[in-house]
C-alpha cells in the first residue's frame, strides 16, 4: 500500500494542503533534510483533509523545537476525529500523546534545536480506538483509548498552539492502511536493537534484539578497549564479519568488529568469543527487517584514527535508491574515571548507544534509510573526550534490487518491536 499523501515542502509553499492556519513560512535555513522545510511561529500549522474519512491512518513527520513550550502543552501534530489524537509538547520538554486534553501516555524529555521524527498510528474501527507512536523509531507504546468507532477526517502538523516560540517541521507522510496491514515504506528499516556491555572476558553473552523475526538480518558491533593484535578473530557459530570489514579493525590500541547473520526461527542470544585475551568493551546488535536475505548488503566500508573528539564513518555510494544506511563509531576507553559519550550523527536516527560506563570501550550506532542511491558524504559522530576509534559504513540492499528478491509491500516505514497490527491487543 502507497504513502498516499507527503511533503517535504521542497515546493517552496504549502499549497498541497487542505488548510493553513496562520502564516506559517516554509524556509531554508533549518532543515531536517534536502532544501526547504516549514516553520511555525505561535497558532500556525498546516491541516490535510482526508477525503471521506478513514479509520486507520498512519502519519509521520520530523520536527524541531527552539525552546521548550511556556504553556502547559503545545501541539505538534496528530488527528482530527470525534476526539482529537495528538503529540503535545509540555513545559518540561516531554513529548505525550493526548486524548484531546487528557494525556493518555508520557513519553521522552526532548532536546531543543535537535531533530525528531514522530509516528503516529490510529485506528479507530471500534470502541476502544488503539494509538500507538514511536519518536526516532523507538516505540512508545499502545494505548487504548475509550470513544465509538468514528472517521478520521484530517491530520495537522504545525505550532497550533501558543506556547512554541518557533517549530520546524519536514518530511510529512501519511498512509491509510487496512486493519490486518503490516507497516512497511521500501519494506527495509530497523525493526528492532539491543545492547549492552562487559567487564574484562574472553567472551560475552550477548542478547537477540526483543521483537525479532526469522528473515531478519542481525547485524551485531562488538566495541574492544584493546588493540586487534590482544583481541584477535572474533567468532560466533552461524555469524560471518560483514563484508569489505575487518574482523577486528584496528585503531592501534582498540579495536571493533562487525558481524551479520541471516535470523533462523529458534535462534537463541548468541555468544561471541576472541582468543588472544581479556578485554572489557560494549556491543550492539540491529534487528533489519526487509533485507535481502541472498545478498543483504550493497556497499561497507571501514575507517579508523587517531585521538579525536570527530569519529568519521566514511561516506558510500550505494547506487540503489532506498538502502539503508548504518553507520557505527567505535570509541577507545576514554581514560580512568570517564564515561564517553556519544553524540549521533547529524540528520541519523541514534539506534546504539550503550552506556559502557567508566574505563571502557563504547560505541555508537545510528541509521537512516536513503532516499537516493548517490553518495553519502561522511557521517560523524562526535564524543566528549578525544580517543582513538574505528567506524565501520554499511548499507543494506531494498527489497527487488537483486534477481529473484521476492520484495515487499509498500506503506509508511515505521521500524517496531513486532510487527504491528491495527486492533491488536493494546496496553
Amino acid at each position: 500500500m502507497a504513502v498516499t499523501f507527503s511533503d517535504g515542502f521542497e515546493s517552496g509553499n504549502t499549497s498541497a494542503w487542505s488548510t493553513v492556519v496562520g502564516s506559517p513560512t516554509v524556509q531554508s535555513t533549518v532543515v531536517q533534510e534536502y532544501a526547504d522545510a516549514l516553520l511555525c511561529t505561535a497558532g500556525e500549522g498546516v491541516s490535510h483533509t482526508i477525503a471521506g474519512g478513514n479509520r486507520t491512518v498512519a502519519l509521520r513527520f520530523w520536527f524541531r523545537f527552539d525552546a521548550n513550550p511556556t504553556v502547559a502543552r503545545a501541539i505538534v501534530g496528530g488527528y482530527t476525529t470525534s476526539s482529537n489524537v495528538n503529540l503535545q509538547l509540555k513545559t518540561t520538554g516531554v513529548i505525550s500523546l493526548f486524548d484531546g486534553t487528557t494525556e493518555v501516555d508520557t513519553g521522552p524529555t526532548l532536546l531543543k534545536d535537535t531533530w525528531y521524527r514522530a509516528d503516529i498510528l490510529l485506528d479507530t474501527t471500534a470502541n476502544p480506538w488503539v494509538a500507538s507512536w514511536f519518536v526516532d523509531g523507538l516505540d512508545q507504546g499502545s494505548s487504548n483509548i475509550a470513544h465509538a468507532a468514528a472517521d478520521i477526517t484530517a491530520f495537522s502538523v504545525g505550532n497550533t498552539g501558543t506556547g512554541v516560540t518557533n517549530l520546524y517541521i519536514d518530511n510529512v507522510s501519511m498512509s491509510l492502511l487496512s486493519s490486518d496491514y503490516r507497516i512497511t515504506n521500501t519494506g527495509l528499516d530497523v525493526r528492532c536493537t539491543s545492547s549492552g556491555t562487559f567487564g574484562s572476558a574472553a567472551s560475552v553473552a550477548t542478547t537477540l534484539p526483543v521483537g525479532w523475526v526469522a528473515g531478519d538480518i542481525f547485524v551485531i558491533i562488538l566495541s574492544f578497549s584493546a588493540a586487534a593484535s590482544l583481541v584477535g578473530t572474533v567468532t560466533s557459530t552461524g555469524w560471518a564479519a560483514v563484508p569489505s570489514t575487518t574482523n577486528p579493525k584496528d585503531s592501534g590500541s582498540s579495536c571493533g568488529t562487525a558481524m551479520y547473520r541471516v535470523a533462523q526461527g529458534g535462534d537463541t542470544d548468541p555468544t561471541f568469543s576472541w582468543p588472544s585475551g581479556s578485554t572489557s568493551g560494549a556491543w550492539g546488535i540491529w534487528s533489519i527487517l526487509g533485507a535481502s536475505g541472498s545478498s543483504p548488503f550493497v556497499v561497507n566500508t571501514e575507517n579508523s584514527g587517531a585521538a579525536s573528539l570527530n569519529h568519521v564513518c566514511l561516506g558510500v555510494t550505494p547506487g540503489v535508491t532506498n538502502s539503508l544506511l548504518l553507520c557505527v563509531a567505535c570509541s577507545d576507553n576514554p581514560g580512568v574515571g570517564i564515561t564517553q559519550v556519544y553524540t549521533k550523527p547529524v540528520s541519523m536516527i541514534e539506534d546504539l548507544d550503550p552506556n559502557a560506563g567508566l574505563n571502557r570501550a563504547t560505541l555508537d550506532g545510528s541509521s537512516l534509510v536513503l532516499a537516493s542511491g548517490s553518495a553519502t558524504g561522511n557521517k560523524t559522530a562526535t564524543v566528549a573526550t578525544s580517543t582513538a576509534f574505528v567506524s565501520f559504513t554499511m548499507t543494506l540492499r531494498p527489497p527487488g534490487s537483486v534477481p529473484h528478491d521476492s520484495g515487499a509491500d509498500v506503506g509508511l516505514n515505521i521500524p517496531t518491536s513486532g510487527e504491528i497490527s491495527f486492533g491488536a491487543a493494546a496496553n
